[in-house]
């Protein structure tokens, strides 16, 4: 990374962009001396769904977001030489590499960093290095709790990603939106009138709906986006200061299971 710097090359690197925050930090630094940019590969902005879920968002359709939940997982077994089990290699397992993406999801869709976190790891089926379950409990900006899963331990014939938002005026579920292919479902739900108390609290069947979007390559438009901010300034891709504080989020994740305790960002 530091020798395409230095030969003065623009850097799309995947995410996570360092072990821990503060290499993140320090390759972020490298790249603005040598004036390059530098850009996160959380591809995963670009799903349809995600685009279509922030734009609502953006627009106050789900109101004030008073919770979010999230859930990643996969079937990771134990492998020789594999660098993603290796904590020297990887920084970290389920949360490291799974996690990771859900946090920064979050932050870009509702444009609210969390500011406190908890987390959980361990190991409860593999014997590597790294963790291969991990939870996230975190309080985003406006004090909207926010739960993230991550797995290594569950078989992808029975894995289901979920991407969850409440809010005043609706929620959205997500379904396999968090993938490696755009994707997946989404069922939406947009209140009528919440100005009163419902006793029976009645929710009806047929009151979800799925907004249309067009499914493309999650990769190519993270490529795209990344040119389009080197040629003519856009602004939109994943750019290393959200990077940096969602590898901050999963830092004191760590910081939080070792030593027992909430972490304050």
């Amino acid at each position: 990374m530091e020798k395409a710097a230095k030969a003065k090359k623009h850097i799309l690197l995947e995410k996570p962009l360092g072990l821990n925050s503060a290499e993140a930090e320090r390759i972020k630094e490298i790249c603005e001396n040598e004036g390059v940019l530098l850009g996160a590969g959380f591809m995963m902005r670009y799903a349809a769904y995600h685009q279509k879920l922030k734009e609502l968002v953006s627009n106050g359709d789900l109101g004030e977001i008073v919770s979010a939940r999230a859930q990643f997982t996969c079937w990771y077994p134990e492998a020789e030489n594999c660098w993603r089990q290796q904590k020297e290699l990887s920084g970290g397992g389920a949360l490291m590499d799974l996690g990771i993406h859900q946090i920064d999801i979050i932050h870009y869709i509702t444009g609210l960093k969390a500011k406190e976190v908890t987390g959980f790891t361990g190991n409860q089926i593999f014997k590597y290095e790294v963790e291969d379950s991990g939870s996230i409990l975190m309080r985003l900006q406006n004090g909207a709790p926010c739960y993230i899963e991550s797995n290594f331990n569950v078989p992808d014939s029975a894995s289901v990603s979920k991407l969850e938002l409440y809010g005043t005026k609706g929620s959205a579920c997500l379904y396999n939106t968090l993938a490696q292919e755009d994707g997946g479902k989404i069922e939406l739900i947009l209140a009528d009138d919440n100005s009163s108390y419902d006793a029976m609290q009645k929710r009806e069947a047929n009151r979800t709906h799925s907004p249309k979007v067009e499914f493309g390559n999650m990769y190519t438009k993270e490529a795209e986006s990344f040119s389009a901010a080197i040629t003519d300034g856009g602004a939109d891709f994943a750019n290393p200061e959200d990077a940096i504080y969602a590898q901050k989020v999963v830092d004191a994740a760590y910081k939080s299971f070792a030593e027992r305790k909430f972490i304050k960002l």
